[in-house]
C-alpha cells in the first residue's frame, strides 16, 4: 500500500455495501477453511468494482447533467466491462488458497481506512 503522505482516490458506497465487506472479510479471517468462501469473494469484489465504476465514471455524468443516451452508453459500457473481468476475478479468487485469501482480505480492510 502507498504510503499515507502520497495522493489517493477513494469512493464513497453504501452502508449495507460496507457491512457486507466487513462481514466477508471477518469470515474470511475466521472461518477454519477460508476457501468456501472463494466464489462469495470473487462476487464481492466484481460489486465493489461497480459501485467504484459507478462513482468515479457514473455519477460525475449525472453532476453534469448529461443526456439520457449518454449515460445509458456510460451504463451499458461499465456493464460490459463487468461482464469481461467478472469471469476474470472469479478463476483469479477461485484458485487462491488460505493464506493467500487471508492476505488479500487484510490488503482489503486496508484500503478501507
Amino acid at each position: 500500500m502507498p504510503p499515507a503522505d502520497k495522493p489517493y482516490y477513494r469512493f464513497i458506497h453504501s452502508k449495507a455495501l460496507r457491512n457486507r465487506t466487513l462481514a466477508l472479510l471477518d469470515a474470511i479471517d475466521t472461518d477454519d477453511d477460508p476457501t468456501v468462501h472463494r466464489n462469495g469473494l470473487a462476487d464481492h469484489i466484481v460489486e465493489l468494482t461497480d459501485a467504484g465504476m459507478s462513482y468515479f465514471f457514473l455519477e460525475p455524468l449525472k453532476k453534469l447533467k448529461m443526456s439520457f443516451v449518454v449515460n445509458q452508453s456510460a451504463s451499458l459500457g461499465i456493464g460490459s466491462t463487468l461482464r469481461i473481468m467478472g469471469p476474470v476475478v472469479r478463476n483469479i479468487v477461485g484458485r487462491m488458497d488460505k493464506k493467500q485469501l487471508r492476505q488479500l482480505s487484510k490488503i482489503m480492510r486496508k484500503m478501507m481506512e
